[in-house]
């Protein structure tokens, strides 16, 4: 008597999110004991909603389009497996999609700082903001100063470079500056240091 499978594996389950179409994400099996072959389908029923957004080839279940973790990080499909002796058995399975540091960070328009005209040289007078919705912001970078007054650390902490007269420097004073993820550099933005 032929007895049909009872689980449906997919090896490994995940897959980056950005790969083209095609990609394998795993390869198909089952615990069929005495069934002669496998042959793997996407069949309609419970747990077929993401059916569509994949394929099978060969016994590897692949994907028929890109991937966004940050839109959607897990798919269901319904596989079934014919042993090729009357055997059927088909049940849901889940593919995980894997984040990519794809993102560049944003620092935070419009922002404005003041530092009064006797503050030490290194000393924290503000600390400029910016977000990133896949990675960590690990650096900011001063792309332009024309005062040369200014530096900022890897945390966005903004302090005076030099000592110098501010009291004579006019406010309002304009400074460009990036942030990065480590892969991502965030577009410049202005923030504006104002000496009180």
């Amino acid at each position: 008597v032929n007895d049909p499978a009872t689980d449906i594996t997919l090896t490994p389950a995940s897959v980056a999110e950005n790969e083209p179409a095609n990609t394998v994400v795993g390869a198909l099996g089952s615990n069929d004991p005495d069934g002669p072959g496998a042959a793997f389908t996407l069949v309609a029923g419970v747990g077929d909603a993401d059916n569509g957004s994949f394929n099978i080839a060969a016994g590897n279940l692949r994907t028929s389009g890109s991937f966004d973790f940050e839109t959607k990080s897990s798919y269901t499909v319904r596989v079934q497996v014919d042993d090729g002796a009357g055997g059927i058995f088909a049940e849901p399975v889940i593919i995980t999609i894997t984040d990519v540091n794809d993102v560049a960070p944003t620092v935070t328009a419009s922002q404005t700082f003041s530092v009064t005209a006797g503050t030490a040289v290194g000393a924290t007078f503000g600390t400029v903001i910016a977000t990133d919705p896949d990675s960590a912001v690990t650096g900011f970078t001063i792309s332009s100063d024309p005062s040369g007054f200014f530096q900022i650390d890897n945390s966005g902490n903004l302090s005076l470079t030099v000592a110098g007269n501010l009291a004579a420097v006019q406010s309002g004073l304009v400074v460009d500056l990036t942030a990065t993820d480590g892969v991502n550099t965030s577009p410049i933005e202005s923030v504006t240091i104002d000496i009180t």
